[in-house]
């Protein structure tokens, strides 16, 4: 954004002060000397003065800038821009059992330690994790199969399970998990054996 001064007649212009959070400058706000990058929605304040030092009115100029709820990053990657969360664009290549899936230790399942996100490299990123059940929710879209934002992620609509990192609590559900049904309607959301296999889209 820039801004111009003219004085056709006066004395010449002096000096444009702004500032860009709504409230009302003065002649101790910022001074312009150069464009104004406004990159999300805020309310540009401005007068100006002349070399006599007369001072202008106060105008106002109001600018709104929509983000996008998702940006594809182009590598892979996907950032949710209401979460601040990265999402894997793409959903593991087969299904695992929870205790791969999560990088969690079982004799029978999980014998030499696999863990799907805890090994991801992706982005120049290593520190990707299996998402807790409430994260998984935030990716929710709509109410019709599938329920995710099939524009910016990758699905297979064969395979749309997900694990979530969060267990079930209470008598005799220590040994299922949450997850979420990207098939199901309004993206259902239910618990599942730990042995049971499941996809996978890992965060950070």
């Amino acid at each position: 954004m820039t801004l111009t001064c003219a004085d056709t007649g006066g004395t010449g212009c002096s000096t444009t002060y702004y500032t860009t959070d709504g409230t009302t400058p003065t002649t101790s706000s910022t001074v312009y000397s150069s464009a104004i990058s406004i990159s999300s929605t805020k309310t540009l304040k401005f007068f100006s003065k002349d070399v006599a030092g007369n001072s202008e009115t106060v105008k106002t100029e109001n600018y709104t800038i929509t983000i996008p709820r998702y940006i594809d990053n182009g590598n892979g990657t996907v950032t949710d821009t209401t979460t601040n969360l990265m999402w894997q664009k793409g959903q593991s290549s087969t299904t695992y059992d929870w205790y791969r899936a999560s990088g969690t230790y079982h004799a029978g399942y999980n014998s030499n330690g696999v863990n799907v996100c805890g090994s991801l490299n992706l982005a120049g990123y290593s520190n990707w994790r299996l998402p807790s059940i409430d994260e998984l929710k935030t990716i929710i879209t709509g109410t019709t199969s599938p329920t995710i934002d099939t524009s910016v992620f990758t699905v297979d609509l064969y395979y749309m399970l997900f694990w979530s990192s969060t267990t079930a609590t209470g008598v005799g559900y220590q040994d299922y998990v949450w997850s979420v049904d990207f098939n199901g309607g309004a993206g259902s959301i239910f618990y599942y054996n730990r042995g049971s296999y499941l996809s996978v889209r890992c965060v950070r």
